[in-house]
């Protein structure tokens, strides 16, 4: 398997951060993933059911979904001095041309695709989700395959053809519309005050008042009355389905980092009281670390739930749980609002 000469594969927590530490580390400009989530206002609450589809609850923000430039994996590096422009094409060979010209240059590339169709994954043309990225660190010929670093330790060679239908890939949610990321990493510098602070003020901003109900500390209240109402709307196939689900996108698994992104913001904060010498950023820290802990009980109720029977009989505790996890996450936003400010 051919490697880009000096490129290292790390564990990483998050797909779009752990992509990104990837590259930054390659260009020798030391930043945490942490750092990246929290500068990219990267982190929020979202309750989202597309028609046709099972329920979808996120902790991810600044997504990409209307401007292609608004998006953690832009903000984040502006933030710290590295222009970054993140392109999109409908076509695969434009796409698969850009690939190989920066993996033949020994640059490595960021890119987004489908990890349903992404083969070393265990779900492999059973589920997809077109909001994964990777960094592609270097290109056999012979061999035809492409040198994939995605959460794990370790290269993962996927043949070119495979790497391009993930790319390109149609399926919903988030399809990946051949994106990558081109980044110039010349004007590099740590984040400053006055970054780090708007940054923790945006995140902080919109889950305390969000422009819609499913959105923020608002949205965590709907997950709850529209989950509660789940038997009246699913089979009990579909209940199961969207029980995982949601148990799977709260826990590290799923590339969370654990408690919905919430441990990684807390240690955000730390790094922040420690650059801004606020040590009262420590306190909210802890409490952001809670509020993980709770989304993290939460999963395990879903673990439990196959039907429409079961969910019933835990509604009082998903209901009190939901209603923890809402306290929690209030006092710690709050909080962070009043100190910032």
């Amino acid at each position: 398997m051919n490697i880009i000469p000096g490129f290292e594969f790390m564990e990483t927590k998050h797909c779009v951060t752990g992509s990104m530490l990837h590259v930054f580390h390659f260009h020798h400009c030391p930043i945490s993933e942490e750092m990246l989530l929290g500068l990219g206002d990267g982190v929020g609450f979202i309750y989202w059911q597309a028609k046709g589809d099972i329920p979808f609850l996120g902790g991810r923000a600044n997504t990409a979904r209307k401007d292609p430039q608004d998006c953690l994996e832009v903000l984040a590096a502006e933030r710290c001095g590295v222009r970054a422009i993140r392109n999109l094409t409908a076509s695969s060979k434009k796409a698969e041309k850009a690939l190989l010209d920066h993996l033949n240059a020994n640059k490595p590339l960021m890119i987004q695709v489908d990890m349903g169709l992404l083969p070393y994954f265990p779900f492999y043309e059973k589920y997809h989700f077109g909001y994964h990225l990777v960094a592609a660190a270097g290109y056999d010929p012979q061999t035809g395959e492409v040198a994939l670093a995605d959460r794990d330790a370790q290269p993962y060679p996927v043949q070119l053809a495979q790497v391009n239908a993930a790319r390109g890939s149609t399926f919903k949610p988030f399809p990946p519309q051949n994106a990558w990321m081109e980044y110039d990493f010349s004007g590099f510098h740590q984040p400053d005050a006055a970054s780090l602070t708007l940054a923790m003020r945006k995140c902080a901003g919109e889950m305390l008042n969000p422009p819609i109900r499913n959105l923020g500390i608002k949205g965590i209240h709907t997950a709850c009355q529209r989950i509660l109402a789940w038997p009246e709307m699913m089979d009990d196939i579909t209940i199961a389905a969207s029980s995982l689900n949601i148990a799977l996108y709260i826990r590290a698994d799923a590339g969370t980092g654990g408690g919905l992104f919430r441990w990684m913001y807390a240690d955000f904060l730390r790094e922040c009281a420690q650059r801004l010498s606020k040590p009262a950023l420590k306190t909210i820290a802890d409490d952001m670390q809670t509020a993980g802990d709770l989304w993290e009980g939460t999963a395990d109720q879903f673990d439990q739930i196959h039907n429409a029977a079961e969910l019933r009989e835990r509604s009082a505790q998903i209901t009190a749980l939901f209603g923890e996890v809402a306290a929690a996450e209030q006092s710690a936003w709050s909080g962070l609002s009043a100190v910032i400010t």
